[in-house]
């Protein structure tokens, strides 16, 4: 399965690290709380697996109110300005709350044929 992002494909739902390769790429996590999808952070690295296991212990731990899914873009012939240029516009698109360090106003998102499309 996969989801679009500001037009953006990402793969997933991954539930653990260990599935995702350590290549560059864009990551993308998604809470579910009571049926209804945020987008609770995006990020960029050049290797991803690495960069997300090193915010995991955070996103778990905040975890208690909800459940998360990894979604990644893969990006091997981006350079770091344009995964950032990616990174940046998700961000202002759907401004995630991790973004703006305040859990209580969640970014909602719709499923709707695999795509989440701001509320």
């Amino acid at each position: 399965m996969s989801i679009r992002l500001g037009g953006y494909s990402f793969r997933g739902p991954y539930k653990t690290t260990s599935e995702i390769k350590n290549l560059s790429g864009i990551y993308a996590v998604i809470r579910e709380i009571n049926g209804e999808y945020f987008l609770y952070d995006v990020g960029e690295s050049c290797e991803l697996r690495t960069a997300i296991e090193s915010n995991n212990a955070i996103y778990l731990k905040k975890n208690s109110i909800g459940k998360i899914a990894l979604y990644v873009r893969y990006t091997p012939f981006l350079t770091f300005q344009k995964r950032t240029m990616i990174e940046r516009k998700l961000n202002e698109i759907f401004q995630p709350p991790w973004r703006r360090y305040r859990l209580e106003s969640n970014s909602r998102l719709i499923p709707s044929n695999n795509n989440f499309i701001r509320n």
